[in-house]
């Protein structure tokens, strides 16, 4: 923010597993990466926060505003949740690899993609 204020909301993302993804799917992250960048960058505007930097598949982002920087972080995940991504390979490597210990039904209504 460019005016002082009282406090300062500050938002890191970042890629559950990256690395994992990485290994077992490293083919498709360049266009995941892509979406996700693309999602997460035009949601930081629409709730008026700003990016501060990058770094791999990590976000640091903040506002003045600390209702606007949970408004941000609820809409990240309802957007990443709601994209079609091209491809189940991601959701297959999460389901085979991170024991989160879900049946199908219960893993779906949480999970698609990307998870942040």
């Amino acid at each position: 923010p460019k005016k002082a204020a009282a406090g300062v909301c500050v938002i890191f993302t970042d890629i559950q597993s990256s690395t994992l993804l990485w290994n077992k799917v490293g083919e498709q992250m360049a266009k995941l990466l892509d979406i996700h960048g693309h999602l997460i960058r035009k949601l930081i505007g629409k709730h008026k926060c700003y990016e501060v930097k990058t770094v791999g598949d990590s976000f640091m982002v903040v506002t003045a505003d600390p209702v606007a920087g949970v408004k941000l972080c609820i809409a990240i995940q309802e957007l990443l949740y709601s994209a079609d991504w091209g491809t189940e390979a991601v959701d297959a490597c999460y389901k085979k690899h991170i024991r989160d210990n879900l049946n199908p039904n219960e893993y779906s209504a949480l999970w698609n993609g990307l998870r942040v």
